[in-house]
């Protein structure tokens, strides 16, 4: 809760391209910034969502793909997600309550590389990118164009996707950080 009132959250449905797309926005009192999550991207939590609604950041939450496009695994990475990305980006713009507001985003795995391919595409339209085990080789040609401030979040336990990850931030042009994530050690008693 943002100055103690709950965030205000409606269904709503996006135009983009030949789909309508069914996000969640949640909006909490004198919303300052927003997150674009894509739900594929991330199993998105009560704690972060809480953690967001605290510091007066919205939240819009939707699936880059219809139902119909999930069943079919080729298009689980396609261009024309960048181009929903985007529509989606302007459609916040357009709405009276989140017209003004900076918009970062919050994506993992494939989603990730459609984020990091948006922000070099059109480098305004984004405040800052958080990429959480996201797939940064699929946008390996974009990477040096990416200005907006990157952060990469990365799982220690998957050495192939940390790899993928440094060799992805090390092509980053502009602001960046990276932390690598280790499992808790856990102890047994005897």
């Amino acid at each position: 809760m943002a100055n103690g009132h709950p965030a205000k959250s409606e269904h709503v449905e996006i135009p983009a391209q030949w789909a309508s797309l069914g996000a969640t926005l949640e909006l909490p009192q004198g919303v300052e910034e927003m997150a674009l999550i894509p739900h594929g991207s991330a199993k998105f939590n009560i704690a972060m969502a809480e953690a967001l609604e605290r510091h007066g950041i919205g939240r819009l939450a939707l699936e880059l793909l219809t139902e119909e496009e999930i069943a079919v695994p080729r298009i689980a990475f396609d261009l024309h997600l960048l181009a929903r990305l985007l529509k989606v980006r302007r459609w916040l713009r357009e709405r009276r309550q989140t017209c003004a507001s900076p918009v970062g985003i919050f994506a993992t795995g494939t989603d990730a590389a459609v984020a990091l391919i948006a922000a070099a595409s059109e480098p305004a339209q984004f405040s800052a990118i958080v990429s959480f085990n996201g797939r940064p080789e699929l946008a390996l040609y974009s990477l040096t164009r990416v200005e907006t401030p990157t952060l990469f979040i990365v799982r220690a336990r998957d050495p192939m996707l940390a790899r993928l990850n440094r060799q992805g931030y090390s092509r980053l042009a502009g602001e960046k950080r990276m932390l690598i994530r280790h499992p808790p050690i856990r102890t047994t008693r005897a």
